[in-house]
């Protein structure tokens, strides 16, 4: 019996250890990726409520791995403001005008993106809409 306990003690530390350094990983870290959808319809750059009105500020931004085309992030947003949470990496980033909508009238303009650790990221992105 004077054997067995010091053994159980021993087994629990253990585990109580390996749970800690688990509890302890850190976490990948995430940074933003945020700016604003910009409709080039019109001369100058036009936003959302403009007059006359062309892109409604609703779209998905849409984030892939540069390399191998694997979705990272799809966000709905509207007001033609994002901001979205990616790890470090190169991406390619787009904006996907009224994802709903069937119609082949934007034309999408992908940016590349690399995000780097401790570095938050501001993106423009640009939309076109060929049939107005």
């Amino acid at each position: 019996m004077r054997r067995i306990l010091p053994a159980a003690c021993a087994v629990t530390a253990l585990g109580l250890c390996a749970s800690a350094a688990v509890a302890g990983t850190p976490a990948i870290p995430e940074e933003t990726i945020s700016g604003r959808i910009v409709d080039v319809t019109c001369g100058p750059p036009c936003v959302p409520g403009d007059k006359p009105p062309r892109f409604n500020g609703h779209a998905d931004i849409v984030i892939t791995y540069k390399k191998t085309g694997q979705q990272v992030a799809r966000v709905s947003v509207e007001g033609g403001k994002y901001s979205v949470l990616a790890p470090p990496g190169r991406y390619r980033i787009v904006a996907v005008p009224d994802p709903e909508e069937t119609s082949n009238c934007w034309v999408l303009n992908p940016r590349r993106l690399h995000v780097i650790s401790g570095q938050a990221q501001r993106k423009r992105l640009k939309v076109e809409n060929v049939c107005v």
